[in-house]
C-alpha cells in the first residue's frame, strides 16, 4: 500500500478553575525541554489590574534525511529542509473576570526537492492541517511549489470568561485530553505524534468549552469544536476530577458523524506514576469486517503505561506506553482496497490512527545530565512486523531564554519495495534534526 500522513502541532494548558493534582503535574512536566518564557508587559493599570503582555518566540530549524532506496515513494533519497518560525502571542487581562488571548505566527520552510513526503517528516509538526478550522486564517506570502513557502496565520484567538461557578473559553483555542504521553486514545483534537519533537504549542481550533465545578474537585464540560459544516465537527461532554492520588475523565459525543467514549485514570503506585486510556468509536461508515466483536463499524484504542525515575546520578526518568490502535493494519504489508487505504488516509490524517500499525511499545527516557543539559531517547516499535524506530536527543538550555535541541531518527525493519511498504518504521528515512529556540 501507499499513503502518506500528515504530522500535526502542540501543548495544552490544564484549566485553571481545577488545581491540577500530583499526578497531572508530572505527566505536563514529564520530557519538557523547553525553556522559561518571559512576557514583556506592555502596559498594566494598578487601580483596575488590567493588563497586557507580550511573548515573542523564535524556532530555526534544520533537518536532513536519508530516505530507503524506492523510487517510487522517494524519487529523491536525499532531502533538507529549514524553516523559520516567529510566534507573537498577546494576552490581555480585560477586568477581573475575562481574559483574552491572539497569537499570531509566520512560518517559512526552504526545502531541497519538492518529494519528501510526510512519512519522511521525523519530528516536524504539520502547519497546513486544517481540521477544526471553521476558517483557516492562513494565509501564503511566498511559495515555489518545489522547494520554498513563506506563510502566516493566526494559531490563537480566544477569550476567557471566569464566573464564579466554573470557566468559558471561546475561540480559537488548545484542547488536549486524555494522559497518554507518546500515544492517545481519547486526545481527539491535534495531538502530538509520537516521534514528534516540537510539542511547545499544540495547534488551535475553533471551539466552544463552558465548565461548570461541581466541587473543588470535580468539574464537567461541555465542548463544541467546530469545523466547516455540522456533519464534521464535534459536541463532547467531558467529567473530570480527581481523589486523592487518582483522577480521570470521562469524555463522549459525537464526533463529526462518529459517536464515541473514552475513560483515562491516573494514579501513583509508591512512586511510580500509572495511566490508561481507552476509548470506542461507533463510525458512520463501516470500518473494517469484524473491527471489533463482528461488529463493521466499531473501533477501540487504548494505552496503558507508566513512568519511574530512578535514583540514578540527578534522576533518570524513564516512560514506558503500549497503544493498541484499532484504526491500524494488522499486517503492514497485507494488501489493500481503495477505499479500505482512503479509509486509513483519513484515519491518519485525523491523528485517530497514529501508527500505522495495532500494536506499538513506546519507552522514552530523559536524564539531566547538568543543570543546563540534558539528554534522552525514544524507541518505537511495532510489535507485529518487528520494525522500529530510535531517535536519541540531547537539550542545551543556553539560557533563561534560548535553548538548542539535537535529535536523529534511526530506524528499522523491512524496506518497502515498488512503492509496497512491507514495515512500519522500515519505510521512514534516517534523520537529523537541530533547532534553535529563543523566548522573549
Amino acid at each position: 500500500m501507499t499513503f502518506g500522513w500528515e504530522f500535526l502541532t502542540v501543548t495544552d494548558r490544564l484549566s485553571p478553575s481545577m488545581p491540577p493534582p500530583p499526578v497531572l503535574m508530572l505527566a505536563a512536566l514529564l520530557f519538557a525541554s523547553a525553556p522559561l518564557a518571559h512576557s514583556l508587559e506592555l502596559w498594566r493599570n494598578p487601580s483596575t489590574k488590567r493588563a497586557l503582555n507580550l511573548d515573542t518566540s523564535l524556532k530555526w530549524t534544520a533537518t536532513t534525511s536519508l530516505s530507503p532506496a524506492d523510487d517510487i515513494l522517494y524519487p529523491d533519497r536525499t532531502s533538507s529542509l529549514g524553516a523559520f518560525r516567529l510566534r507573537l502571542g498577546l494576552g490581555a487581562k480585560l477586568t477581573d473576570w475575562i481574559d483574552a488571548e491572539v497569537a499570531y505566527e509566520q512560518r517559512m520552510q526552504v526545502a531541497s526537492s519538492n518529494s519528501l513526503p510526510a512519512l519522511a517528516r521525523n519530528g516536524l509538526p504539520a502547519t497546513d492541517q486544517e481540521y477544526y478550522r471553521t476558517t483557516p486564517l492562513d494565509w501564503v506570502i511566498s511559495e515555489n511549489d518545489e522547494d520554498f513557502r513563506h506563510q502566516h496565520g493566526i494559531d490563537r484567538a480566544l477569550i476567557v470568561l471566569h464566573p464564579k461557578w466554573g470557566e468559558i473559553t471561546l475561540g480559537r483555542q488548545a484542547i488536549g485530553l486524555g494522559r497518554g504521553v507518546i500515544f492517545n486514545a481519547i486526545d481527539l483534537f491535534s495531538p502530538f505524534t509520537p516521534s514528534e519533537i516540537d510539542r511547545e504549542w499544540r495547534r488551535g481550533v475553533d471551539a466552544g468549552r463552558f465548565e461548570v465545578r461541581l466541587t473543588d474537585t470535580v468539574s464537567m464540560e461541555l465542548l463544541t469544536v467546530l469545523d466547516r459544516n455540522w456533519e464534521s465537527s464535534c459536541l463532547l461532554g467531558r467529567l473530570r476530577g480527581y481523589i486523592g492520588r487518582f483522577d480521570g475523565e470521562l469524555v463522549f459525543g459525537k464526533r463529526g458523524m462518529d459517536r464515541m467514549a473514552g475513560l483515562a485514570l491516573s494514579s501513583t503506585v509508591g512512586d511510580a506514576e500509572i495511566h490508561g486510556e481507552m476509548a470506542l468509536f461507533s463510525l458512520e461508515r463501516t470500518w473494517k469486517p469484524g473491527a471489533l466483536g463482528g461488529n463493521d463499524n466499531t473501533v477501540a484504542k487504548g494505552v496503558i503505561g507508566g513512568s519511574y525515575t530512578f535514583a540514578i546520578g540527578s534522576g533518570l526518568t524513564v516512560l514506558t506506553e503500549y497503544l493498541y490502535n484499532g484504526f491500524g493494519v494488522q499486517e503492514t504489508d497485507e494488501p489493500m482496497t481503495f477505499s479500505e487505504t482512503m479509509a486509513l488516509q483519513r484515519s491518519l490524517g485525523l491523528q485517530d490512527a497514529q501508527t500505522l500499525g495495532q500494536h506499538t511499545l513506546g519507552v522514552e527516557m530523559s536524564y539531566p545530565a547538568t543543570d543546563t543539559l540534558t539528554v534522552g531517547a525514544l524507541a518505537l516499535q511495532n510489535m507485529v512486523d518487528g520494525s522500529g524506530l530510535f531517535s536519541p536527543r540531547i537539550t542545551w538550555d543556553m539560557s533563561e531564554s534560548a535553548a538548542l535541541v539535537g535529535s536523529a531518527f534511526f530506524p528499522w525493519g523491512r524496506d518497502p519495495a515498488g512503492g509496497q511498504i512491507q514495515s512500519e518504521y522500515g519505510a521512514s528515512p534516517v534523520s537529523v534534526f537541530l533547532q534553535l529556540s529563543m523566548h522573549f
